[in-house]
């Protein structure tokens, strides 16, 4: 599943949005692990922590689907939780191929898990974000914490390391420093850059020689309906969450 290649389908956490994309030219899904809202103590796919619209699909769901398509399956870990509810072991359990899975963890959740995600799954690739500027220790930067993970076996490869559009390296000594470790990943939302996916694609493979997962969205520049639709769905999740469980906004409030 090699990661210059791929074409990933960014959210597939619905029974609809996985179905959809399993229909396009897709070699890798993603999907946002949460624990269930309802049923306390299940794991199901889902970005926010508030009820969306649609079907969403459970882990073992997703996972069972990923493994028939035989695509690569990229899981964003959103709810530290899930891993005190079992979720290595519904993924070991799942029998999806090591070489198919891409645990995407933030820089703490990689401190935490790394070792375990790395013993229960030896040929996955677990990809590290960098550090908030604010949890890097004096005298370091982002991307030296991330080196030193790997360099001192907090996280043995296979690895990529995996940055925000905009706030990737563009030093070679840095991408060097990266790259001899793992591949660099770039992912974008919907942002006002107004340059297309093509194009930033060519700049980060061509220009700075990236060689990871590439999974940019079209900017809102470039395509303002699809942000304004995105914005709207997300509005209308919030209105029929408050609707729900009003008491947890009011808590905020008060």
């Amino acid at each position: 599943m090699k990661l210059a290649d791929a074409h990933n389908a960014h959210s597939t956490n619905t029974r609809g949005d996985f179905n959809k994309a399993a229909k396009g030219d897709y070699n890798w899904m993603e999907g946002d692990v949460s624990m269930e809202i309802n049923d306390k103590g299940r794991i199901e796919m889902r970005h926010d922590p508030i009820h969306e619209k649609g079907d969403n699909l459970t882990l073992t769901e997703w996972l069972n689907k990923g493994k028939e398509l035989g695509v690569g399956l990229k899981l964003d870990v959103k709810d530290a939780d899930a891993f005190n509810n079992g979720f290595l072991n519904e993924v070991r359990a799942s029998g999806v191929p090591d070489h198919q899975l891409m645990f995407n963890y933030g820089f703490q959740k990689a401190a935490d898990h790394g070792v375990e995600t790395r013993a229960m799954f030896p040929g996955a690739t677990i990809a590290i974000n960098p550090p908030s500027p604010d949890k890097v220790p004096a005298g370091s930067d982002p991307i030296s914490e991330m080196v030193k993970m790997v360099e001192t076996g907090g996280v043995t490869q296979p690895v990529t390391f995996v940055f925000e559009y905009g706030k990737h390296p563009t030093n070679p000594d840095d991408i060097k420093r990266l790259q001899d470790l793992g591949p660099i990943s770039v992912w974008r939302g919907a942002t006002l850059t107004g340059m297309s996916t093509e194009d930033a694609t060519k700049h980060l493979k061509e220009k700075l020689g990236y060689t990871g997962m590439i999974d940019l969205k079209e900017t809102a520049m470039n395509d303002p309906g699809g942000a304004i639709t995105d914005t709207v769905d997300k509005g209308l999740n919030y209105a029929v969450d408050f609707a729900k469980e009003p008491g947890k906004y009011l808590k905020k409030l008060f």
